[in-house]
């Protein structure tokens, strides 16, 4: 009862910031979105529009239209930060031109509210995956592996690397993304993940704790002797089934391209899969046969995979979380230093 009115509450208060920020009613902000729609599509028929709630802090909410005489969705318009409803659209128009609209949904619109601070974005809809094989996401992952010529058009100045640095914000994902995943390589990356590391030291048993620090220390003197550059590309960064989608035609796409960097791009799976109850001894052996890693690979794997599952570690978690992800992905850090 108290989350329910809890949402209600903060829908209500969306509901109302919307309407300061559109400067108009929002009867006439809906039929301007509408008529976009309309006219972009070249729809035929009336179009019928409701508001809901994303959840989240950052959005005002988002419309779900629909053609007005089957009922059936054909688009979503979310309100968002400019920044980033930018930096989604320019990722929607760049696959649009170079990635044949593969990767994630179609762009329709944008535009600007009243207050500059926040812009409507309209896109193909998406629908949730019932289901998500190992197999469809390997697959989705291997698209998203673009080629250099292709992911430096992504950014303003044509250079992959610039969009590192056009990941602002201060959320734990990011400072990994642009700490570790974006410059895994740097005496700064070993700096963060060990400062990462002891600022968990009390949810960890000494054991863990110390076995975890020489291990990691271990590794960034491997990464060191290595050349890595191969395994960077196109970063989702948020990599996760809750933002993996379906298409009409099935086929998975990603959504929430707020994160998107250039990196490592094996952080996407490793985050993926430390939110899988199965836990990392039963899923590592599966990507062993389905990727043809090198022990460098592998050490990567189990690193990302280790930082993913202790990034929003509680204490009362660590006896579940402790041997099902992190020792096992220890050991096969350890495996793949020898």
């Amino acid at each position: 009862m108290k989350r329910k009115l809890k949402n209600f509450l903060r829908t209500a208060k969306k509901r109302r910031r919307l309407k300061a920020s559109v400067g108009t009613d929002m009867l006439s902000f809906q039929e301007t979105i509408e008529q976009a729609l309309i006219k972009k599509l070249g729809i035929r028929g009336a179009v019928r529009s409701d508001y809901h709630d994303l959840g989240g802090l950052n959005n005002l909410g988002m419309f779900v239209h629909r053609f007005e005489a089957k009922g059936e969705p054909f688009a979503i318009t979310k309100v968002q930060s400019s920044a980033s409803a930018d930096r989604e659209y320019r990722f929607q128009k760049w696959q649009e031109r170079y990635v044949d609209n593969q990767l994630a949904a179609s762009a329709f619109a944008m535009a600007p509210l009243q207050d500059e601070n926040y812009s409507w974005i309209s896109s193909e809809i998406l629908s949730q995956a019932t289901t998500l094989s190992d197999g469809g996401v390997w697959h989705l992952f291997s698209r998203l592996d673009v080629s250099s010529e292709k992911l430096a058009e992504l950014s303003p100045d044509r250079c992959a690397k610039s969009l590192i640095c056009q990941l602002e914000g201060d959320t734990k994902i990011k400072a990994v993304l642009r700490n570790l995943v974006s410059q895994l390589e740097t005496a700064s990356a070993k700096m963060f993940a060990m400062q990462f590391l002891k600022e968990r030291e009390y949810m960890l048993s000494m054991g863990l704790y110390g076995q975890t620090s020489n291990l990691f220390l271990r590794f960034f003197e491997r990464v060191k002797e290595q050349d890595i550059s191969s395994l960077n590309g196109l970063v989702h960064g948020d990599f996760k089934p809750q933002n993996i989608m379906v298409d009409s035609a099935d086929n998975f796409k990603v959504i929430d391209l707020q994160y998107y960097t250039y990196g490592v791009r094996i952080w996407d799976l490793a985050f993926y899969y430390s939110k899988d109850d199965r836990g990392f001894a039963e899923i590592y052996p599966k990507l062993m046969q389905n990727f043809s890693w090198t022990d460098t690979e592998r050490g990567v794997f189990a690193f990302f995979y280790y930082v993913a599952s202790a990034l929003h570690l509680k204490a009362k978690k660590v006896p579940k979380i402790g041997p099902l992800k992190l020792e096992p992905a220890m050991i096969a850090l350890s495996a793949s230093l020898k």
